[in-house]
């Protein structure tokens, strides 16, 4: 599962977001993309990473993944497969609930 991944599942608390930012940090092939906006207005700073191959024609053979992240908090702002800017996934709550749906 990769971070925007681990985000949809998971409500991250600030010691776990800064782990996460520490380990993209340190992993060859990360690179800082600086800031970017995402639809709703929100500025953050863009990092991107490389994608592992998939059987073809998936998805996953695209060449980057591009997250958008919160340069005070450490939240994910956004995430695209297709490029900066182009934001498919905007992350706009987190929270926990009692109820489904």
């Amino acid at each position: 599962m990769g971070v925007a991944g681990l985000n949809r599942e998971r409500v991250l608390g600030f010691a776990h977001r800064e782990a996460v930012l520490r380990f993209l940090a340190t992993t060859d092939g990360v690179m800082c993309r600086g800031e970017d906006t995402d639809p709703t207005g929100r500025t953050g700073i863009t990092v991107s990473a490389g994608r592992g191959p998939g059987p073809a024609p998936s998805p996953a053979n695209r060449d980057r993944e591009y997250l958008l992240f919160d340069p005070r908090t450490g939240e994910l702002l956004a995430s695209s497969a297709t490029g900066a800017g182009e934001w498919s996934i905007v992350y706009l709550e987190r929270g926990r609930t009692d109820e489904l749906g």
